[in-house]
């Protein structure tokens, strides 16, 4: 399966910013954006957890409908929470880049979508980021499955 662009660019984001965070030794840095890639691991687990309880609905006709319900309210409020787990995330790490490397930190900091998405908190289009971020990663051997 051929990588697509969106994916390509949020991994070469990640690589600029990790290469000058490894050149300066910044272990704190490097600590936030680690903990950036456990909170976008931990949303789209929590995404997956949800359309799996999906998919077995709709297999399974005999499932009680009020347990059903409740699992999946449990689980989109999960997932919710973890959003903005990430969302908080990703302004931490811009917040010490653009504090620490002003002039090396590009336009969105490690954010590589439209940097306006991130202002006003577009949900979609930051979980979409984090999707291609995260299958950059694995694509390069960085996470393994």
């Amino acid at each position: 399966m051929v990588e697509n662009k969106e994916s390509e660019k949020a991994f070469e984001r990640y690589k600029e910013i990790i290469g000058f965070l490894n050149a300066e030794e910044d272990k704190q840095g490097i600590k936030l954006v680690d903990e950036l890639i456990k909170k976008a691991l931990n949303y789209l687990n929590n995404l997956s957890r949800i359309r799996t309880l999906e998919t077995i609905e709709v297999f399974r006709r005999d499932l009680d409908r009020q347990s059903y319900n409740a699992e999946l309210e449990n689980l989109d409020r999960v997932r919710k929470i973890s959003h903005d787990a990430l969302i908080s995330q990703v302004k931490i790490v811009n917040r010490y880049l653009f504090k620490n490397y002003k002039k090396d930190t590009p336009i969105g900091g490690i954010y590589s979508a439209n940097p306006e998405n991130l202002a006003n908190e577009n949900r979609t289009a930051i979980a979409d980021w984090v999707k291609h971020l995260v299958d950059g990663l694995y694509r390069r051997g960085i996470l393994k499955k």
